[in-house]
Parts: C-alpha cells; sequence; structure tokens
C-alpha cells in the first residue's frame, strides 16, 4: 500500500533561518561582542545605576537569564560537530533570533528582525547559478553530514523502535534469537522475514516508517543546506540530494521497493547492534 502523504513537520526548524542562509563572518563579530556584554554584565555594570536603569538593566537581564543560556544549549547540541564553528555560532545566533521573535510580547519584533537585517545588509549573498547538480563527492559527503545529525534525533530513534517492534511481530525467528548471537545485518533481517513468508506484508507495514526517514532526511537536508553552501552551491544541489532521499527512502503516494526495504533494515541492523553491543562479529 502506498505511504500516506503528509505535511512535512518532522522537525521544527526556524524559518529566520531560511531568510539569513548566508550570513557574513560580521554576524560572528556580533556574538563576540555579544560576549563581551554578558561577561561585562557580571559586575557593576549591573548596577541599575550604572547601566542608566530601567530597560538598560532589563536588557542585560535578558541577557543573562535567556540569551546565553540558550546560546551554551544550543552549542551542545549534537549538529554542531557537522558544521565549521563560525557556523554553529551564526546558526545559534538565528535560532535565538527565531525564539526571540516568537515569543517577544513586543508586538513589534518581527518588524525589528526584518529592518535590523535589511539595515546592516545581513543575508545578501551571491548564490552559484543553478548547475546541474552536485558533484558525487559533494554530495556524498553532504548525505554523511545528514545522516549523522538525523541519527542523533529523538523521531530517529522512535522510527527504529517501531521498526522492531514491526519486525518483531512478522517473525517467528526473530522471536527465539539466542543470547550472544552474531550481529545483525540486513540480509539476515530479510532471512527472518522470509522464513515466513512476511516480507510483502513487512514491506507493505513498514511503508510509513520509511516516508517518515524521507521527510526526517530532507528536513535536516533542507536546514543544512544553509550551512553548507561549499557542498550544496545551488537549489538544484538540494533537488538532486532530495531525488537520492526518494531513492532510499519511501515518496508519498509511493509503494516500498526492495532497495528501500534493504536500506530500511540496515538503518535497524546498525540500530540494534548499537543497543546491544555484545553481539559476536
Amino acid at each position: 500500500m502506498p505511504a500516506v502523504g503528509a505535511t512535512r513537520n518532522s522537525l521544527s526548524v526556524p524559518s529566520i533561518g531560511q531568510m539569513l542562509s548566508a550570513f557574513p563572518k560580521v554576524l560572528v563579530g556580533l556574538a563576540a561582542v555579544l560576549s563581551g556584554v554578558a561577561n561585562a554584565c557580571g559586575s557593576a555594570l549591573r548596577s541599575s545605576d550604572q547601566h542608566g536603569g530601567g530597560l538598560q538593566t532589563k536588557a542585560n537581564d535578558r541577557w543573562e537569564n535567556h540569551v546565553a543560556p540558550h546560546m551554551r544549549a544550543c552549542l551542545s547540541k549534537p549538529w554542531v560537530s557537522q558544521v565549521l564553528p563560525d557556523r554553529a555560532i551564526i546558526e545559534c545566533l538565528v535560532q535565538g533570533i527565531a525564539k526571540w521573535e516568537k515569543e517577544s510580547g513586543d508586538s513589534y519584533a518581527a518588524e525589528v528582525v526584518s529592518r535590523s537585517v535589511n539595515y546592516r545588509k545581513l543575508g545578501s549573498s551571491h548564490p552559484a547559478p543553478d548547475l546541474a547538480g552536485p558533484t558525487p563527492r559533494a554530495l556524498k559527503h553532504f548525505m554523511r553530514k545528514v545522516d549523522k545529525v538525523v541519527r542523533s534525533t529523538n523521531e530517529y530513534k522512535n522510527i527504529m523502535e517501531r521498526t522492531d517492534i514491526l519486525l518483531w511481530s512478522n517473525s517467528s525467528e526473530y522471536l527465539s534469537i539466542p543470547a550472544g548471537s552474531a550481529r545483525f545485518t540486513a540480509d539476515r533481517l530479510i532471512k527472518f522475514l522470509e522464513v515466513n513468508e512476511a516480507v510483502d506484508s513487512f514491506k507493505e507495514a513498514a511503508a510509513l516508517l520509511s516516508y517518515r526517514l524521507n521527510e526526517l532526511h530532507k528536513s535536516q537536508g533542507e536546514w543544512l543546506y544553509s550551512l553548507n553552501p561549499e557542498l550544496m552551491r545551488s537549489r538544484a544541489d538540494l533537488a538532486a540530494f532530495e531525488e537520492k532521499v526518494d531513492h532510499n527512502y519511501v515518496a508519498p503516494d509511493a509503494s516500498m521497493s526492495n532497495h528501500q526495504l534493504r536500506v530500511l533494515l540496515s538503518r535497524l541492523a546498525s540500530h540494534l547492534n548499537e543497543k546491544s553491543p555484545h553481539w559476536v562479529s
């Protein structure tokens, strides 16, 4: 049965990140300035007399209580290991701006963001022309980055757990695996299904899970596209990435192919082996 099409809502990627996809390094300088402000706030500057009182005190308090903690938390996330430090700082700043815009009680918050960006001419860029697509090496490198970020998400882990349960319900052989058994592989998992003549029924039931992986990869790819301009030079390159994702995972309104079955079970095999490292090689 074809996978059910759905609106992509796997992860919440700040819309402002799309808008500012090509920040110049001046924003990193801004981060350093703001960091200096945060350090200065630790001393007598916290005094309302020396701050100028009122709004200035509130601004400094807001930095220490909201902005600085957000930056530390953001820079501690797994995806940071996949991008250059300056770009991680830029992305975390952008996420902080998007968070402020959403939560601020200031009704003009969005307009302030828009005007400030335009005034400083941030985000202006000269993207590469739409070419035939990325080089095979660049595409492979980019897919590896996306894959590492995808694997770090809770949604990916949930999909793997559901795939495990589905395999368990379709194979009596899988139920009776002895302790200390050999490590899992895609071939071994397919064999469990073949013994029970359950390959087709598993493919039909697992199509939606593969489709969710499709969405998850595209969502993360769209986001990481903005942070890897040397790999993804244009929207044509991103389109080539998404075509590759559709090859590996079930696309909307499509049935699961044998290749997509193998990809899904390869993912599950890796997941199971990571959960139980005691398996015999």
